[in-house]
Protein backbone atom coordinates (compact mmCIF):
# COMPACT_ATOMS: atom_id res chain seq x y z
CA UNK A 1 0.00 0.00 0.00
CA UNK A 2 1.35 3.37 -0.93
CA UNK A 3 1.97 5.98 1.99
CA UNK A 4 -0.70 8.02 0.55
CA UNK A 5 -2.99 5.35 0.67
CA UNK A 6 -4.73 3.97 4.01
CA UNK A 7 -8.25 1.71 4.29
CA UNK A 8 -11.29 2.92 5.30
CA UNK A 9 -13.14 0.54 6.48
CA UNK A 10 -17.20 0.98 6.61
CA UNK A 11 -19.82 -1.41 8.59
CA UNK A 12 -23.52 -1.59 8.00
CA UNK A 13 -25.92 -4.46 9.66
CA UNK A 14 -29.33 -3.35 7.82
CA UNK A 15 -29.94 -5.40 4.41
CA UNK A 16 -31.67 -2.86 2.48
CA UNK A 17 -29.04 -0.20 3.12
CA UNK A 18 -27.30 0.96 -0.29
CA UNK A 19 -23.82 2.54 0.07
CA UNK A 20 -22.47 5.10 -2.50
CA UNK A 21 -18.75 6.35 -2.05
CA UNK A 22 -17.85 9.85 -3.52
CA UNK A 23 -14.96 12.01 -3.60
CA UNK A 24 -14.74 15.80 -3.06
CA UNK A 25 -15.28 16.29 -6.74
CA UNK A 26 -18.74 14.21 -6.22
CA UNK A 27 -17.37 11.69 -8.30
CA UNK A 28 -18.80 7.91 -7.31
CA UNK A 29 -15.11 6.16 -5.84
CA UNK A 30 -17.60 2.90 -4.75
CA UNK A 31 -20.98 1.26 -4.61
CA UNK A 32 -22.98 -1.71 -3.98
CA UNK A 33 -22.32 -4.61 -6.35
CA UNK A 34 -25.78 -4.60 -7.93
CA UNK A 35 -26.11 -1.21 -8.63
CA UNK A 36 -27.22 -0.48 -11.91
CA UNK A 37 -24.77 2.07 -12.50
CA UNK A 38 -21.99 -0.21 -12.63
CA UNK A 39 -23.13 -2.31 -15.79
CA UNK A 40 -22.04 0.83 -17.90
CA UNK A 41 -18.26 -0.09 -19.32
CA UNK A 42 -17.14 3.40 -18.18
CA UNK A 43 -17.56 2.93 -14.79
CA UNK A 44 -15.78 -0.09 -14.75
CA UNK A 45 -13.20 1.47 -12.52
CA UNK A 46 -15.52 2.03 -9.49
CA UNK A 47 -14.70 -0.37 -6.45
CA UNK A 48 -17.00 -2.87 -5.58
CA UNK A 49 -19.06 -2.77 -2.11
CA UNK A 50 -20.48 -6.66 -1.58
CA UNK A 51 -23.69 -6.31 -0.65
CA UNK A 52 -23.47 -9.78 1.15
CA UNK A 53 -20.97 -8.42 3.53
CA UNK A 54 -21.50 -6.54 6.20
CA UNK A 55 -18.57 -4.54 5.68
CA UNK A 56 -15.79 -3.58 3.25
CA UNK A 57 -12.56 -2.25 3.18
CA UNK A 58 -11.53 0.11 0.87
CA UNK A 59 -7.76 1.31 -0.23
CA UNK A 60 -8.01 5.12 -0.70
CA UNK A 61 -5.85 8.55 -1.31
CA UNK A 62 -6.07 11.39 0.97
CA UNK A 63 -8.73 13.30 0.39
CA UNK A 64 -12.14 14.33 1.29
CA UNK A 65 -15.00 11.93 0.90
CA UNK A 66 -18.80 11.64 1.28
CA UNK A 67 -20.90 8.31 2.29
CA UNK A 68 -23.94 7.89 1.27
CA UNK A 69 -26.37 5.94 3.26
CA UNK A 70 -29.72 5.11 1.24
CA UNK A 71 -32.98 3.18 2.59
CA UNK A 72 -36.61 2.70 1.29
CA UNK A 73 -35.81 6.20 -0.85
CA UNK A 74 -34.40 8.13 2.44
CA UNK A 75 -30.60 9.55 2.25
CA UNK A 76 -28.30 10.34 5.16
CA UNK A 77 -24.57 11.42 4.30
CA UNK A 78 -21.67 12.05 6.08
CA UNK A 79 -18.44 13.71 4.64
CA UNK A 80 -15.04 12.36 6.39
CA UNK A 81 -11.41 14.06 6.02
CA UNK A 82 -9.84 10.66 5.35
CA UNK A 83 -5.95 10.63 5.99
CA UNK A 84 -5.93 7.96 7.88
CA UNK A 85 -6.78 4.21 8.65
CA UNK A 86 -10.43 4.75 9.63
CA UNK A 87 -13.15 2.21 10.66
CA UNK A 88 -17.03 4.10 10.48
CA UNK A 89 -20.45 2.64 10.60
CA UNK A 90 -22.49 3.69 6.88
CA UNK A 91 -25.03 6.40 7.98
CA UNK A 92 -28.51 5.17 7.93
CA UNK A 93 -31.22 6.85 7.46
CA UNK A 94 -33.92 6.92 10.07
CA UNK A 95 -37.06 4.72 9.34
CA UNK A 96 -40.44 6.58 10.13
CA UNK A 97 -43.46 4.17 9.32
CA UNK A 98 -47.11 3.80 10.66
CA UNK A 99 -46.25 0.39 11.54
CA UNK A 100 -45.05 0.04 15.23
CA UNK A 101 -41.87 -1.84 14.52
CA UNK A 102 -39.28 -2.00 17.07
CA UNK A 103 -36.49 1.04 16.18
CA UNK A 104 -38.46 2.86 13.87
CA UNK A 105 -38.74 6.45 15.11
CA UNK A 106 -42.26 6.90 14.90
CA UNK A 107 -43.15 3.91 17.24
CA UNK A 108 -43.32 3.21 21.00
CA UNK A 109 -42.65 0.69 23.16
CA UNK A 110 -46.45 1.14 23.87
CA UNK A 111 -47.92 0.93 20.37
CA UNK A 112 -45.89 -2.41 20.00
CA UNK A 113 -47.32 -4.38 22.67
CA UNK A 114 -50.68 -2.62 21.34
CA UNK A 115 -50.75 -4.06 17.84
CA UNK A 116 -49.70 -7.16 18.90
CA UNK A 117 -52.73 -7.66 21.79
CA UNK A 118 -54.67 -6.27 18.80
CA UNK A 119 -53.56 -8.81 16.28
CA UNK A 120 -54.41 -11.91 19.10
CA UNK A 121 -58.07 -9.96 19.47
CA UNK A 122 -60.87 -10.79 17.43
CA UNK A 123 -63.74 -7.93 17.58
CA UNK A 124 -66.41 -9.84 15.56
CA UNK A 125 -67.99 -13.21 16.73
CA UNK A 126 -69.93 -13.14 13.67
CA UNK A 127 -67.67 -15.91 11.92
CA UNK A 128 -66.88 -19.28 13.88
CA UNK A 129 -64.24 -20.87 11.88
CA UNK A 130 -60.42 -22.45 12.81
CA UNK A 131 -58.58 -19.46 13.52
CA UNK A 132 -54.80 -21.32 12.88
CA UNK A 133 -56.66 -21.30 9.09
CA UNK A 134 -59.03 -18.64 8.30
CA UNK A 135 -58.13 -15.11 7.54
CA UNK A 136 -58.21 -12.03 9.72
CA UNK A 137 -58.26 -8.48 9.21
CA UNK A 138 -56.39 -6.50 11.49
CA UNK A 139 -56.62 -2.48 11.49
CA UNK A 140 -54.54 0.42 13.51
CA UNK A 141 -54.96 3.89 13.55
CA UNK A 142 -52.69 5.83 15.63
CA UNK A 143 -50.98 9.22 16.36
CA UNK A 144 -47.46 9.72 15.83
CA UNK A 145 -45.85 9.07 19.71
CA UNK A 146 -48.13 8.95 22.68
CA UNK A 147 -47.28 12.80 23.56
CA UNK A 148 -49.54 13.77 20.74
CA UNK A 149 -52.18 11.35 21.56
CA UNK A 150 -55.64 12.69 20.65
CA UNK A 151 -59.07 11.34 19.79
CA UNK A 152 -59.18 10.10 16.46
CA UNK A 153 -62.33 10.48 15.50
CA UNK A 154 -63.16 8.25 12.85
CA UNK A 155 -65.28 5.25 12.18
CA UNK A 156 -64.53 2.25 10.38
CA UNK A 157 -66.79 -0.07 7.56
CA UNK A 158 -65.97 -3.26 6.55
CA UNK A 159 -68.08 -4.24 3.52
CA UNK A 160 -67.83 -7.79 1.36
CA UNK A 161 -67.32 -7.42 -2.35
CA UNK A 162 -70.80 -7.67 -2.62
CA UNK A 163 -71.38 -4.54 -0.93
CA UNK A 164 -72.87 -6.22 2.66
CA UNK A 165 -72.12 -4.88 5.70
CA UNK A 166 -69.55 -6.63 8.13
CA UNK A 167 -68.51 -4.55 10.79
CA UNK A 168 -69.45 -0.45 11.62
CA UNK A 169 -67.55 1.18 14.85
CA UNK A 170 -70.34 2.95 15.13
CA UNK A 171 -72.41 -0.06 16.05
CA UNK A 172 -70.16 -2.51 16.73
CA UNK A 173 -67.74 -1.53 19.60
CA UNK A 174 -63.87 -0.99 18.36
CA UNK A 175 -60.83 -1.49 20.35
CA UNK A 176 -58.95 1.80 21.50
CA UNK A 177 -56.75 3.55 23.70
CA UNK A 178 -57.73 7.48 24.00
CA UNK A 179 -54.52 8.07 26.36
CA UNK A 180 -52.24 6.46 23.71
CA UNK A 181 -54.18 7.41 20.91
CA UNK A 182 -54.77 4.20 18.63
CA UNK A 183 -57.88 3.22 17.35
CA UNK A 184 -58.94 -0.08 15.74
CA UNK A 185 -60.18 -3.49 15.27
CA UNK A 186 -59.46 -6.90 14.34
CA UNK A 187 -62.05 -9.19 12.27
CA UNK A 188 -62.28 -12.94 11.63
CA UNK A 189 -63.57 -13.46 7.99
CA UNK A 190 -63.77 -15.40 5.82
CA UNK A 191 -61.20 -15.61 2.34
CA UNK A 192 -62.28 -12.95 -0.42
CA UNK A 193 -62.29 -9.70 -0.85
CA UNK A 194 -63.53 -6.69 1.20
CA UNK A 195 -64.11 -3.05 1.14
CA UNK A 196 -62.54 -1.12 4.06
CA UNK A 197 -64.05 2.15 4.58
CA UNK A 198 -62.55 5.23 7.00
CA UNK A 199 -64.54 7.75 7.57
CA UNK A 200 -63.38 11.17 9.43
CA UNK A 201 -65.65 13.06 11.27
CA UNK A 202 -65.54 16.79 10.90
CA UNK A 203 -62.70 18.91 13.55
CA UNK A 204 -60.94 21.92 12.87
CA UNK A 205 -60.17 23.31 9.54
CA UNK A 206 -59.28 20.22 7.59
CA UNK A 207 -62.18 18.55 5.66
CA UNK A 208 -63.46 15.71 6.63
CA UNK A 209 -62.24 12.54 4.38
CA UNK A 210 -64.25 9.65 3.04
CA UNK A 211 -61.79 7.00 2.11
CA UNK A 212 -62.08 3.03 1.28
CA UNK A 213 -59.32 0.48 0.29
CA UNK A 214 -59.82 -2.83 -1.23
CA UNK A 215 -58.51 -5.60 0.66
CA UNK A 216 -58.23 -9.36 -0.27
CA UNK A 217 -57.69 -11.93 2.45
CA UNK A 218 -56.30 -15.45 2.11
CA UNK A 219 -56.91 -18.17 4.52
CA UNK A 220 -54.08 -18.95 6.91
CA UNK A 221 -52.75 -15.54 6.43
CA UNK A 222 -53.48 -12.46 8.68
CA UNK A 223 -53.52 -8.69 7.10
CA UNK A 224 -52.46 -5.82 8.91
CA UNK A 225 -53.41 -2.38 8.08
CA UNK A 226 -51.73 0.74 9.80
CA UNK A 227 -52.02 4.39 9.18
CA UNK A 228 -50.71 7.62 11.27
CA UNK A 229 -52.96 10.54 12.47
CA UNK A 230 -51.65 13.72 12.56
CA UNK A 231 -54.08 17.21 12.63
CA UNK A 232 -57.12 15.56 13.16
CA UNK A 233 -56.59 13.43 9.66
CA UNK A 234 -55.52 10.06 8.69
CA UNK A 235 -52.27 10.78 6.83
CA UNK A 236 -52.90 8.20 4.02
CA UNK A 237 -49.23 8.63 2.35
CA UNK A 238 -48.45 6.86 6.25
CA UNK A 239 -50.43 4.01 5.18
CA UNK A 240 -48.85 0.31 5.45
CA UNK A 241 -50.23 -3.14 4.77
CA UNK A 242 -48.48 -6.30 6.06
CA UNK A 243 -49.01 -9.97 6.19
CA UNK A 244 -47.88 -12.86 8.80
CA UNK A 245 -49.15 -16.03 10.21
CA UNK A 246 -52.96 -15.71 11.28
CA UNK A 247 -51.70 -17.79 14.25
CA UNK A 248 -48.76 -15.35 15.13
CA UNK A 249 -50.41 -12.13 14.63
CA UNK A 250 -48.07 -8.99 15.15
CA UNK A 251 -44.79 -8.99 15.55
CA UNK A 252 -43.08 -5.69 16.12
CA UNK A 253 -39.25 -7.67 15.96
CA UNK A 254 -40.33 -9.18 12.96
CA UNK A 255 -37.64 -8.15 10.54
CA UNK A 256 -38.93 -8.96 7.36
CA UNK A 257 -41.94 -6.47 8.18
CA UNK A 258 -39.28 -4.24 8.80
CA UNK A 259 -37.99 -5.02 5.33
CA UNK A 260 -41.64 -4.42 3.96
CA UNK A 261 -41.64 -1.19 5.09
CA UNK A 262 -38.80 -0.09 3.12
CA UNK A 263 -39.93 -1.68 0.06
CA UNK A 264 -43.07 0.67 0.61
CA UNK A 265 -41.36 3.59 1.01
CA UNK A 266 -39.00 1.99 -2.42
CA UNK A 267 -42.28 1.96 -4.09
CA UNK A 268 -43.34 5.49 -3.23
CA UNK A 269 -40.04 7.04 -4.12
CA UNK A 270 -40.00 5.62 -7.58
CA UNK A 271 -36.95 3.65 -6.95
CA UNK A 272 -36.25 1.05 -9.87
CA UNK A 273 -34.64 -1.98 -7.42
CA UNK A 274 -33.77 -3.11 -3.66
CA UNK A 275 -30.01 -4.17 -3.41
CA UNK A 276 -29.43 -8.31 -3.93
CA UNK A 277 -29.61 -8.78 -0.64
CA UNK A 278 -32.53 -6.96 0.28
CA UNK A 279 -34.24 -8.92 -2.64
CA UNK A 280 -32.94 -12.21 -1.47
CA UNK A 281 -34.39 -11.95 1.68
CA UNK A 282 -37.75 -10.58 0.30
CA UNK A 283 -38.08 -13.99 -1.80
CA UNK A 284 -37.33 -15.92 1.22
CA UNK A 285 -39.63 -14.67 2.95
CA UNK A 286 -42.36 -14.11 1.03
CA UNK A 287 -43.80 -17.60 2.57
CA UNK A 288 -44.13 -16.22 5.79
CA UNK A 289 -45.03 -12.69 4.61
CA UNK A 290 -46.87 -12.68 1.13
CA UNK A 291 -46.79 -8.93 0.81
CA UNK A 292 -43.23 -8.75 0.44
CA UNK A 293 -43.32 -10.73 -2.43
CA UNK A 294 -46.17 -8.65 -3.97
CA UNK A 295 -43.87 -5.95 -3.84
CA UNK A 296 -40.05 -7.52 -4.62
CA UNK A 297 -42.10 -8.94 -7.58
CA UNK A 298 -43.32 -5.52 -8.92
CA UNK A 299 -39.24 -4.34 -8.01
CA UNK A 300 -38.37 -6.83 -10.21
CA UNK A 301 -40.32 -5.89 -13.74
CA UNK A 302 -39.39 -2.18 -12.61
CA UNK A 303 -36.03 -3.35 -14.09
CA UNK A 304 -34.92 -2.54 -17.29
CA UNK A 305 -33.60 -5.89 -17.85
CA UNK A 306 -36.53 -8.29 -17.34
CA UNK A 307 -35.38 -11.50 -15.55
CA UNK A 308 -38.09 -13.62 -17.15
CA UNK A 309 -37.66 -16.66 -15.26
CA UNK A 310 -37.00 -15.65 -11.61
CA UNK A 311 -40.37 -13.83 -12.05
CA UNK A 312 -42.06 -16.91 -13.52
CA UNK A 313 -41.36 -18.17 -10.07
CA UNK A 314 -42.02 -15.57 -7.77
CA UNK A 315 -45.55 -15.00 -9.45
CA UNK A 316 -45.84 -18.98 -9.38
CA UNK A 317 -45.03 -19.13 -5.59
CA UNK A 318 -47.35 -16.23 -4.85
CA UNK A 319 -50.29 -17.72 -6.68
CA UNK A 320 -49.84 -20.39 -4.32
CA UNK A 321 -49.87 -18.80 -1.13
CA UNK A 322 -52.60 -16.52 -2.48
CA UNK A 323 -54.90 -18.23 -4.87
CA UNK A 324 -57.16 -15.72 -6.72
CA UNK A 325 -55.63 -12.58 -5.16
CA UNK A 326 -56.30 -9.62 -7.94
CA UNK A 327 -53.03 -8.25 -6.61
CA UNK A 328 -51.21 -11.73 -7.62
CA UNK A 329 -53.62 -11.88 -11.34
CA UNK A 330 -52.23 -7.83 -11.92
CA UNK A 331 -48.61 -9.03 -11.83
CA UNK A 332 -49.61 -12.16 -14.14
CA UNK A 333 -50.93 -9.76 -16.19
CA UNK A 334 -48.00 -7.36 -16.17
CA UNK A 335 -45.85 -9.92 -16.82
CA UNK A 336 -47.33 -10.93 -19.98
CA UNK A 337 -47.15 -7.22 -21.33
CA UNK A 338 -43.92 -7.00 -20.50
CA UNK A 339 -43.08 -10.01 -22.41
CA UNK A 340 -45.35 -8.90 -25.06
CA UNK A 341 -47.93 -12.03 -24.61
CA UNK A 342 -51.29 -12.48 -25.42
CA UNK A 343 -53.30 -11.95 -21.59
CA UNK A 344 -56.27 -14.19 -22.31
CA UNK A 345 -59.21 -13.98 -20.72
CA UNK A 346 -57.99 -12.91 -17.81
CA UNK A 347 -60.82 -10.19 -15.96
CA UNK A 348 -60.80 -8.47 -13.01
CA UNK A 349 -64.14 -7.02 -11.25
CA UNK A 350 -63.00 -6.32 -7.48
CA UNK A 351 -59.58 -4.36 -7.82
CA UNK A 352 -55.81 -4.94 -6.48
CA UNK A 353 -54.58 -3.58 -3.23
CA UNK A 354 -51.38 -2.10 -4.40
CA UNK A 355 -51.36 0.75 -6.96
CA UNK A 356 -48.94 -0.51 -8.95
CA UNK A 357 -51.18 -3.56 -9.85
CA UNK A 358 -54.21 -0.90 -10.21
CA UNK A 359 -52.43 0.92 -12.69
CA UNK A 360 -51.12 -1.80 -14.49
CA UNK A 361 -54.09 -3.67 -14.86
CA UNK A 362 -55.44 -0.25 -16.13
CA UNK A 363 -52.77 -0.13 -19.07
CA UNK A 364 -53.55 -3.57 -19.66
CA UNK A 365 -57.04 -2.75 -20.16
CA UNK A 366 -56.24 0.47 -22.10
CA UNK A 367 -54.80 -2.17 -25.02
CA UNK A 368 -56.97 -4.72 -24.09
CA UNK A 369 -60.78 -3.54 -23.77
CA UNK A 370 -62.92 -5.52 -21.02
CA UNK A 371 -59.88 -6.86 -19.27
CA UNK A 372 -61.86 -4.62 -16.45
CA UNK A 373 -65.16 -6.13 -16.29
CA UNK A 374 -67.51 -3.47 -17.31
CA UNK A 375 -69.62 -1.84 -14.51
CA UNK A 376 -67.47 -3.74 -11.94
CA UNK A 377 -66.17 -2.29 -8.44
CA UNK A 378 -62.55 -2.21 -10.37
CA UNK A 379 -64.47 0.21 -12.92
CA UNK A 380 -66.89 2.65 -10.48
CA UNK A 381 -63.42 3.72 -8.23
CA UNK A 382 -62.09 5.12 -11.19
CA UNK A 383 -64.20 8.34 -10.65
CA UNK A 384 -62.29 8.70 -7.46
CA UNK A 385 -59.36 7.59 -7.24
CA UNK A 386 -56.64 8.42 -4.97
CA UNK A 387 -53.07 8.94 -5.46
CA UNK A 388 -51.49 9.92 -1.97
CA UNK A 389 -50.72 6.40 -0.55
CA UNK A 390 -49.09 3.23 -2.54
CA UNK A 391 -52.28 1.28 -2.18
CA UNK A 392 -55.99 1.14 -4.16
CA UNK A 393 -57.69 4.35 -2.47
CA UNK A 394 -60.88 6.17 -3.42
CA UNK A 395 -62.85 9.22 -2.08
CA UNK A 396 -66.06 7.97 -1.20
CA UNK A 397 -67.94 11.45 -1.86
CA UNK A 398 -67.49 11.05 -5.53
CA UNK A 399 -68.38 7.58 -6.24
CA UNK A 400 -71.21 7.84 -3.91
CA UNK A 401 -72.27 10.38 -6.73
CA UNK A 402 -70.81 9.04 -10.19
CA UNK A 403 -72.42 11.47 -12.65
CA UNK A 404 -70.65 14.66 -10.81
CA UNK A 405 -67.54 12.48 -10.32
CA UNK A 406 -67.49 12.04 -14.08
CA UNK A 407 -67.25 15.56 -14.42
CA UNK A 408 -63.78 15.77 -14.19
CA UNK A 409 -63.10 12.67 -16.66
CA UNK A 410 -65.39 14.75 -19.35
CA UNK A 411 -63.56 17.66 -18.74
CA UNK A 412 -60.71 15.93 -19.89
CA UNK A 413 -62.33 14.34 -23.03
CA UNK A 414 -63.13 18.28 -23.78
CA UNK A 415 -59.99 19.58 -23.03
CA UNK A 416 -58.39 17.04 -25.22
CA UNK A 417 -61.06 18.30 -28.48
CA UNK A 418 -60.23 21.90 -27.60
CA UNK A 419 -56.41 21.28 -27.65
CA UNK A 420 -56.52 19.25 -31.08
CA UNK A 421 -58.79 21.62 -32.78
CA UNK A 422 -56.34 24.14 -32.63
CA UNK A 423 -53.90 21.98 -34.48
CA UNK A 424 -53.20 21.20 -38.31
CA UNK A 425 -55.99 19.13 -40.16
CA UNK A 426 -53.70 16.14 -39.92
CA UNK A 427 -54.47 16.26 -36.43
CA UNK A 428 -56.50 13.39 -33.96
CA UNK A 429 -58.08 13.20 -31.04
CA UNK A 430 -55.40 10.48 -28.53
CA UNK A 431 -56.54 7.07 -28.95
CA UNK A 432 -58.92 5.91 -26.54
CA UNK A 433 -55.78 3.53 -24.98
CA UNK A 434 -53.71 6.75 -24.31
CA UNK A 435 -56.69 8.58 -22.90
CA UNK A 436 -57.70 5.84 -20.61
CA UNK A 437 -53.98 5.41 -19.16
CA UNK A 438 -53.14 8.85 -19.16
CA UNK A 439 -56.32 9.51 -16.55
CA UNK A 440 -55.71 6.22 -14.92
CA UNK A 441 -59.68 4.89 -16.26
CA UNK A 442 -61.06 1.93 -17.88
CA UNK A 443 -61.95 2.34 -21.51
CA UNK A 444 -65.35 1.61 -21.17
CA UNK A 445 -65.74 4.23 -18.40
CA UNK A 446 -64.00 6.68 -20.67
CA UNK A 447 -66.19 6.24 -23.23
CA UNK A 448 -69.40 5.97 -20.98
CA UNK A 449 -67.93 9.62 -20.13
CA UNK A 450 -67.61 10.51 -23.89
CA UNK A 451 -71.18 9.20 -24.73
CA UNK A 452 -72.82 11.01 -21.73
CA UNK A 453 -71.03 14.05 -23.32
CA UNK A 454 -72.77 13.62 -26.51
CA UNK A 455 -75.98 12.68 -25.13
CA UNK A 456 -76.07 16.22 -23.31
CA UNK A 457 -75.79 17.76 -27.00
CA UNK A 458 -77.97 15.93 -28.74
CA UNK A 459 -75.19 13.54 -30.66
CA UNK A 460 -75.73 9.82 -31.26
CA UNK A 461 -72.92 8.09 -32.56
CA UNK A 462 -73.63 5.73 -35.68
CA UNK A 463 -73.68 1.40 -35.04
CA UNK A 464 -71.03 0.27 -34.51
CA UNK A 465 -68.86 3.79 -33.66
CA UNK A 466 -67.66 4.06 -30.35
CA UNK A 467 -68.56 8.01 -28.28
CA UNK A 468 -64.51 9.04 -29.40
CA UNK A 469 -64.39 7.55 -32.75
CA UNK A 470 -67.54 10.23 -33.56
CA UNK A 471 -65.90 13.01 -31.95
CA UNK A 472 -62.31 12.38 -33.31
CA UNK A 473 -64.53 12.09 -36.84
CA UNK A 474 -65.71 15.43 -36.39
CA UNK A 475 -63.25 17.77 -35.49
CA UNK A 476 -63.49 20.98 -35.35
CA UNK A 477 -61.00 22.13 -38.78
CA UNK A 478 -58.12 24.31 -38.13
CA UNK A 479 -57.54 27.89 -39.16
CA UNK A 480 -56.25 30.90 -37.55
CA UNK A 481 -59.93 31.95 -36.69
CA UNK A 482 -60.66 28.79 -35.32
CA UNK A 483 -57.91 28.75 -33.07
CA UNK A 484 -58.68 32.42 -31.88
CA UNK A 485 -62.29 31.31 -31.25
CA UNK A 486 -61.78 28.83 -28.85
CA UNK A 487 -59.93 31.60 -26.29
CA UNK A 488 -63.18 32.53 -25.85
CA UNK A 489 -64.61 29.71 -24.39
CA UNK A 490 -65.33 30.68 -20.49
CA UNK A 491 -63.32 28.80 -17.74
CA UNK A 492 -66.62 28.19 -15.61
CA UNK A 493 -68.26 26.19 -18.04
CA UNK A 494 -69.19 22.69 -17.68
CA UNK A 495 -67.57 19.69 -19.89
CA UNK A 496 -71.32 19.54 -21.45
CA UNK A 497 -71.46 23.24 -21.89
CA UNK A 498 -68.23 23.16 -23.56
CA UNK A 499 -68.28 20.87 -25.88
CA UNK A 500 -71.41 22.65 -27.23
CA UNK A 501 -70.15 26.14 -27.28
CA UNK A 502 -67.31 24.33 -29.47
CA UNK A 503 -69.54 22.41 -31.88
CA UNK A 504 -71.95 25.50 -31.85
CA UNK A 505 -68.97 27.87 -33.01
CA UNK A 506 -66.37 25.61 -35.10
CA UNK A 507 -67.45 24.08 -37.99
CA UNK A 508 -66.90 20.23 -37.52
CA UNK A 509 -66.26 19.25 -41.03
CA UNK A 510 -62.91 18.08 -41.47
Amino acid sequence: MSNSNHNLTITFDHPELQITLYDGFGEVVAMMADDPRLERPQNSAIQVIDSYSNSVTLTLPKGIYQVEGKLGGQTQSTAIRFNQDLVMPAPQPAVYSAVPLSNAITSHHDYEQAAAALSQTTSNQQVSTDHTNSPNLVCMIRTINQAQAQPIRVYFRVLGADNHLIFDSRIHTPIQNESQGWLGFSLALRQGGYIVELIEQPAGEHPAQQRAIPIWLTNRFQTQLFGLYTKGQIAYDSLRLLMADRSLGFDPQNQTLASTEIMTTSLIAGTQGLSGQSMRIALRGKFDNPIIGLFAAHTLLRRKILNQDLLRVVIDNLEQLLGDSPDVKALQVMFKMKCAEEIGEMTFDFPPTLRAGYLGVVDADSHTPSVVEANSLFEKIGVGICTDSPFVTWDLSQTEKPEEALEWVKQNIVSSIATFAARPTTATLPVTAELSKTMGITQNLLQNAALSILQSAGQQPAAGESALDFMNHHLPTFDDNHRATLKNIETQLSADETYQWITNNIPTEK
